[in-house]
């Protein structure tokens, strides 16, 4: 799943969440807005491991599924924005019981980027979103893993206006899978973008405690 948990929402909001989540089967989670006081410790308590990179990603697995093989940060775009700000994620190596490894990575793109088409009074935000998704299209290609899954915030809807060809399947060459319902109001800017890995259904939207719904989606491996 990838979970925008919005800054400010309290930590047993997000544990009550949780729980639930875990209770469905969701086995990775792609968070975002982590900043909450306790929160990683928190995930750690539910029998989750967990790499963070600051200020505000996390990639969570549960330990019983997952063993996680490397973890690292990721600066996504050179280009700053609002206050010196930098576009970044976190990544986790997982290999499954059976040896099969995925690279899992959160990403949060920056926001106010979007009037229908790319804003032309935020050019720094909207070159930050463009480079950030060249870099993932890097990190894919550079990937040695069986399977990625990339998930997160990126703050557009890419089915209303024009000039996001950036942000599709042709220019990252991962699948984007979008939410089956709007993910903040009607808005779908919650994604993943995939490779090797086959959707299984159409996916959900679940309560995220603050602004933003949670994308969840059951995946099978490809060529399976």
């Amino acid at each position: 799943m990838t979970w925008n948990v919005q800054h400010g929402t309290p930590l047993d909001t997000i544990e009550r969440i949780l729980i639930d989540l875990l209770r469905d089967g969701v086995s990775v989670f792609l968070i975002q807005e982590a900043t909450a006081p306790g929160l990683c410790a928190m995930l750690r308590r539910h029998g989750l491991g967990v790499a963070f990179e600051a200020p505000e990603f996390v990639v969570a697995w549960r330990r019983d599924e997952w063993t996680a093989v490397a973890k690292r940060g990721h600066v996504l775009s050179p280009t700053p924005y609002g206050r010196n700000r930098r576009s970044r994620a976190v990544s986790a190596i997982l290999c499954d019981r059976q040896g099969r490894t995925l690279e899992a990575l959160c990403y949060h793109t920056p926001s106010q980027v979007q009037n229908v088409n790319p804003r032309t009074d935020r050019p720094n935000r909207v070159k930050a979103v463009r480079e950030s998704m060249a870099t993932l299209k890097t990190i894919a290609d550079k990937s040695h893993t069986r399977a990625v899954l990339f998930g997160g915030d990126d703050n557009v809807d890419e089915r209303h206006g024009r000039g996001w060809d950036f942000m599709l399947a042709a220019a990252t060459g991962l699948r984007q899978l979008v939410a089956p319902a709007g993910t903040h109001g009607t808005r779908k800017i919650d994604d993943f973008r995939v490779r090797g890995l086959v959707p299984v259904g159409a996916g959900s939207v679940r309560p995220g405690g603050g602004d933003h719904r949670a994308h969840v989606r059951r995946f099978r491996w490809a060529g399976r």
